[in-house]
């Protein structure tokens, strides 16, 4: 678990007779321990044959709320006094230009509830790189899979199981598609869900080797993340936040 105080600098401000301070403290780390505590719950228990699929869909389910709460963490930075007020060329100089840009984009997506975790991420990376998100590459193709396999968990849909229906034609196929790029991947053993899609589907996934791959995703993706993001306070933060979990990896 994270546990250096991560409160960034803010100035105190009057208003109204009254001193008041503004804030913002970073949760995403928060998050990504629970995830990483709950992967080394399950291995723990996999090594001893005991109960792996509760541990393994906490670790799953956090690292997806991570990316999320990675991205609503920089978007906070549009709140404070470093981002809002002050001579310009301080500003530039402690957060540059495409900084600045990049935290009020996403402080509007978040506000305006419009903005997936891909889309925040694609608006990120034009922003910083001018150049479009790289889908389909790195941990980027691993965080949609990531995305697609926490909303189905978390969203899960009324579905009419398989049983006397061709699997193109069944509505589990969605299912069935995910389970298999999984297994593509070489994050899932090959198995037969059967008929009964749905019921099976939560065991199928939530084992120790997908519950290491949902947290390795998130921390290659806050490793790219810091990787394009330009020297600046939600840099310094974010870095801050996270050193420790990249330091150790995932193992």
């Amino acid at each position: 678990m994270a546990t250096q105080k991560d409160e960034a600098t803010t100035k105190s401000e009057e208003k109204q007779g009254e001193k008041r301070t503004i804030g913002m403290f970073m949760t995403a780390p928060y998050f990504f321990g629970v995830a990483e505590d709950a992967y080394g719950r399950a291995k723990t228990e996999s090594e001893s044959s005991g109960q792996v699929m509760y541990p393994s869909l906490t670790a799953i389910i956090f690292s997806a709320i991570t990316l999320e709460a990675v991205l609503n963490d920089l978007a906070g930075f549009s709140q404070l006094p470093m981002f809002t007020s002050g001579p310009e060329e301080v500003r530039e100089l402690l957060n540059p230009e495409k900084v600045r840009t990049l935290v009020t984009i996403l402080n509007l997506m978040t506000d305006d509830k419009t903005g997936t975790v891909e889309l925040k991420l694609n608006a990120a990376y034009t922003i910083l790189t001018d150049k479009k998100y790289p889908r389909g590459e790195g941990p980027h193709q691993s965080m949609a899979l990531l995305i697609k396999l926490r909303n189905e968990l978390v969203h899960p849909k009324a579905d009419v199981l398989r049983t006397g229906s061709p699997a193109d034609a069944s509505p589990s196929v969605t299912l069935h598609r995910l389970v298999n790029s999984l297994q593509r991947q070489g994050i899932l053993s090959k198995s037969d869900l059967g008929d009964d899609v749905a019921s099976a589907f939560v065991s199928t996934v939530a084992t120790p080797e997908v519950a290491k791959w949902a947290c390795n995703t998130t921390l290659e993706v806050v490793k790219d993340l810091l990787r394009v993001l330009p020297n600046s306070s939600p840099k310094r933060m974010l870095e801050a936040t996270f050193s420790q979990f990249i330091k150790n990896g995932i193992v």
